[in-house]
């Protein structure tokens, strides 16, 4: 939201890594970065909506940009990218342009429902994860994932073979959330719940509360609990 979905200034020429994101609902442009050099953007999907507006703004032109396996959206009068003082309304101009997203997408990417209920973007209703019938499935760049990164909802960020576009790793099936506080999940292998002294026997029982939330798009059934580790035995659902 608001005029930039990310921004970089002139102020410093490091390096931005853009991993897996989508950005959307940007008032003006969805990656701006003055310089060109300071850009290494892939897996990503980045739309702009309105006439005159840029999915990825790049103010002063370099050769080292890196930028690959994208999906750039341009809606409603909106151009792809701004490179070498000028717009580029298509993804093929931005490619001959920039010599950059060979790999990259320029298709609708198929949200569950992109502006919500409301019918307004950037609230808490809209669902921004990928339906089956996506383009952005199993095209990404695998090797731009890092070890043990976690998609928008904390599962494994390639699921098949290939990573998707985007921020959101799309599963047919359901997906679990598990939550001790409303909208913080737990993650699995770090995440702890302290339970307080009690002792053991005696009367009331330390319990904790928490909420099992399904994110995906596919009803969950048939839901067992089990618990297993050192100490399971001391532990009972209710």
């Amino acid at each position: 939201g608001g005029s930039y979905g990310l921004y970089k200034d002139s102020n410093t020429s490091s390096l931005m890594t853009v991993r897996n994101c989508t950005v959307t609902g940007s008032s003006t442009t969805g990656v701006y970065c003055y310089y060109g050099s300071a850009l290494d953007m892939k897996n990503c999907i980045v739309a702009a909506d309105g006439s005159g507006d840029h999915a990825v703004y790049i103010a002063s032109s370099s050769a080292s940009m890196v930028s690959n396996n994208n999906c750039l959206l341009a809606r409603n009068g909106a151009n792809i990218g701004y490179y070498s003082s000028a717009s580029r309304a298509t993804l093929s101009a931005w490619q001959t342009v920039t010599g950059k997203d060979a790999q990259s997408i320029s298709v609708e990417p198929s949200f569950v429902d992109e502006n919500g209920t409301d019918n307004l973007a950037n609230n808490g209703d809209d669902d921004l994860h990928l339906t089956s019938a996506s383009p952005c499935l199993n095209v990404g760049d695998n090797s731009a994932v890092g070890v043990g990164t976690l998609d928008m909802d904390g599962q494994a960020r390639i699921l098949l073979t290939t990573v998707d576009i985007g921020a959101d790793e799309y599963v047919d099936a359901p997906e679990i959330v598990v939550e001790l506080v409303t909208g913080t999940q737990l993650l699995d292998g770090s995440s702890t719940a302290a339970y307080g002294f009690a002792g053991i026997g005696v009367a009331p029982y330390p319990a904790k509360t928490f909420t099992i939330r399904n994110t995906g798009i596919i009803d969950l059934t048939g839901l067992a609990i089990s618990m297993d580790g050192a100490h399971a035995a001391e532990f009972s659902p209710g």
